[in-house]
């Protein structure tokens, strides 16, 4: 067991017995009002993050807000970058905020507010020890969920940004993934007090880092992490398949090399397609405005039309499933117009991957099969140029400067 499980295991213990037995010596009365002011530091803590985040980015500092200087220091990077890295922060922000006012607020009322209503209130008659501990113990399990749930939810937070890789390369340095790994964060999230966590608290620590935009949308530090696993995995699948593509395009690769290109590309193509189909819209909208830079940044060019990653009208993973379909293909020699339909249809349903092979020939397909193989590309609802850029792609058609 991790030190990260053990420590999360002894913090819940603490809570949980600390609570039931100075519950117990409250006495019922007292107990239950240590209780609702324990729920009421969650509601004000809750309530309070955002205006205190909000409050403090527009703190200033030598002239300039927090806020603005964080914007200024991620100025040179592209603009969609730039959205995703504020988000984050405002994210963090208003966890850590939340954390702050929730035991600030415990403490206030544990020195002032309690110590007031103690007066008035007696600890209880009979059985007032042991409904005491209790109501100690539904506090302690109450600050179990308010408290040491968020902490749980930020070490699996981390365990899955430390197994973050474009291609074999991790994304973070190695000697933060070793202090991830001594201290047993890699892998908390899958373990059994990681597992136990997400399932009674994961919906709250989604809740308390949920923050609103600029342009009034939501997003949450879970929804961040899943985007992040899903951009990676998209790029890792184009950063890796670019060997595959070299292969596939070559002029001196064996059919053997060319076909088994095609498939590996295909597969890391299709995995990286359900991973962003997996994402919620906003995450999705957030995905897709990386799109267009992705394309240039892989040689590609869009010619000013839109281009996706993820959603309803661009499915990466059918583009996959249509460059394994082309390698079934160059293997059998043989193919029906209805598999045909699928292979055009599947790179039709997400244009980017038209855009980054440029119209790059990665199968020229056999003089009989190319008039069925024209026939359908026309018959979508392309572009003339995405769709002589596909022609180009099975060898119909030639364009001269592919990047264009």
């Amino acid at each position: 067991m991790g030190l990260a499980s053990i420590i999360v295991i002894a913090l819940t213990a603490l809570a949980i017995i600390y609570s039931t037995i100075v519950g117990m010596c409250r006495g019922r009365n007292r107990s239950i009002l240590r209780l609702v002011l324990v729920i009421l530091c969650g509601v004000g803590a809750f309530f309070l993050r955002e205006t205190v985040a909000n409050l403090l980015l527009n703190l200033e500092m030598n002239g300039e807000t927090l806020g603005a200087t964080i914007t200024n220091a991620v100025a040179e990077l592209p603009e969609e970058v730039i959205v995703l890295m504020t988000s984050l922060i405002s994210v963090v922000l208003s966890l850590v905020v939340y954390l702050v006012v929730f035991y600030l607020l415990r403490l206030i009322t544990w020195m002032i507010i309690y110590p007031i209503f103690k007066i008035f209130i007696k600890k209880g008659e009979k059985k007032g020890k042991g409904l005491g501990a209790l109501f100690g113990f539904v506090q302690g399990l109450l600050i179990v969920m308010l408290a040491i749930a968020p902490l749980s939810g930020v070490v699996s937070a981390g365990d899955r940004i430390s197994k973050l890789k474009v291609g074999e390369e991790a994304l973070l340095p190695d000697n933060v993934i070793q202090i991830f790994s001594d201290y047993g964060i890699t892998d908390y999230g899958t373990s059994p007090v990681g597992s136990v966590y997400e399932t009674i608290g994961g919906w709250y620590f989604e809740l308390i880092t949920t923050t609103t935009k600029d342009d009034g949308s939501t997003i949450s530090l879970p929804r961040l992490v899943g985007m992040a696993e899903a951009t990676i995995e998209v790029v890792g699948a184009f950063v890796e398949g670019a060997e595959d593509v070299d292969i596939i395009v070559s002029e001196t690769a064996t059919k053997e090399e060319k076909i088994a290109a095609l498939k590996d590309f295909g597969a890391q193509i299709k995995t990286a397609g359900q991973k962003a189909n997996e994402l919620g819209v906003d995450e999705q909208e957030i995905l897709n405005s990386l799109a267009e830079l992705a394309v240039h940044v892989l040689g590609g060019d869009t010619g000013g039309e839109s281009v996706a990653i993820a959603g309803d009208s661009a499915n990466l993973a059918a583009a996959g499933d249509a460059i394994v379909d082309i390698a079934n293909y160059y293997e059998t020699e043989a193919i029906t117009d209805e598999k045909i339909a699928e292979i055009v249809n599947g790179f039709a349903s997400n244009p980017i991957m038209i855009d980054t092979l440029g119209g790059q020939v990665i199968r020229e397909v056999a003089e009989t099969d190319k008039p069925r193989f024209e026939a359908a590309i026309d018959a979508t609802s392309l572009s003339q140029t995405r769709k002589d850029k596909m022609k180009a792609m099975f060898g119909i058609a030639i364009i001269v400067d592919p990047g264009v």
